[in-house]
């Protein structure tokens, strides 16, 4: 309970007991980076003393978180219009642990097999990026989410009436970043995910 606490920097006085013990429920039930399923058709890529392995049910396990984010926002906004704020604030902790989560998931496993495959450049559209500048540029858009969820972790803000405009402005941003971010990687990134051995 207290690395709960502690890892989400929850005010105490915001939320209840059984609301944090509820989401941490939540949690433990979703698969993550701890506990993805191995399948036969798996392939590991030499990188120095580090084996980074092709696993062919990853996109799909990253498609499907992004349509979990998408249902966590869409929630959180239906429940911001309706100013039920207390709930509001729950759906944001599950957003943040569950956006981290995704997050490391890629980063550790979907990227770093993309760069040690040697994949230097994708195409958006007409445009070509390097691995590197794709990655750089994902990073600004999550600065957005991490703005945000540093804004609603201050000790000094509160979800009320006084502070709805400035919360629900900001919702839309993380909103469009993190769109932005799935349109882009679903799009254009995700088709470079293959077994290159």
């Amino acid at each position: 309970m207290k690395t709960l606490r502690k890892l989400f920097k929850l005010n105490a006085c915001q939320f209840q007991r059984e609301s944090v013990v509820s989401l941490a429920k939540k949690l433990l039930e979703r698969p993550g980076l701890f506990n993805v399923q191995s399948s036969e058709d798996e392939h590991t890529v030499e990188a120095g003393a580090i084996n980074i392995k092709y696993h062919s049910e990853l996109v799909p396990q990253l498609v499907h978180d992004h349509k979990y984010l998408i249902e966590i926002m869409t929630l959180m906004i239906t429940l911001l219009e309706e100013k039920q704020f207390e709930e509001v604030m729950k759906n944001v902790i599950l957003l943040k642990y569950e956006l981290n989560r995704h997050v490391l998931t890629e980063n550790h496993r979907f990227y770093a097999y993309l760069s040690k495959c040697s994949i230097d450049s994708v195409r958006f559209g007409k445009a070509r990026m390097t691995t590197k500048e794709v990655k750089e540029s994902m990073q600004m858009l999550m600065k957005d989410v991490n703005r945000f969820f540093s804004y609603v972790s201050s000790k000094s803000f509160e979800l009320n009436n006084a502070s709805y405009d400035n919360f629900r402005l900001r919702c839309n941003k993380i909103v469009t970043s993190l769109g932005r971010r799935i349109f882009m990687e679903e799009q254009y990134l995700y088709p470079q995910y293959r077994d290159y051995s």
